[in-house]
C-alpha cells in the first residue's frame, strides 16, 4: 500500500504546488509500483500520467507529453484503445 499512499502524497503535494516534493513522492511511488506489480501493469501507467501532470504544470512538456503517451499505451494494451 505504500506505494499507493505515495502517489496520493504526490497528489496533495502538486495541489500545494510544492512540486520538488511531489515529484519526489510520485517517483518514490513508480518505483514501489514498478517493483511489485511489473513495469507494464496499468498502475504503472496511471502513476506515469500523474508525473506527468506534474511537468505539465512546470510548462516541461517535453517532459510530460512522453510520460502522458507511455501512460496510453500501458493502459490501452491492458484495457484496450477504447476505455
Amino acid at each position: 500500500y505504500y506505494g499507493w499512499l505515495c502517489n496520493n502524497l504526490g497528489m496533495a503535494l502538486l495541489d500545494r504546488k510544492d512540486f520538488a516534493e511531489a515529484q519526489a513522492m510520485y517517483e518514490e511511488s513508480l518505483k514501489i509500483k514498478t517493483q511489485a506489480l511489473g513495469p507494464e501493469n496499468h498502475d504503472v501507467g496511471l502513476g506515469l500520467g500523474n508525473l506527468g501532470i506534474l511537468f505539465d504544470q512546470l510548462s516541461r512538456f517535453e517532459k510530460s507529453m512522453p510520460l502522458f503517451e507511455r501512460s496510453r499505451a500501458m493502459i490501452a494494451k491492458e484495457f484496450g484503445d477504447d476505455s
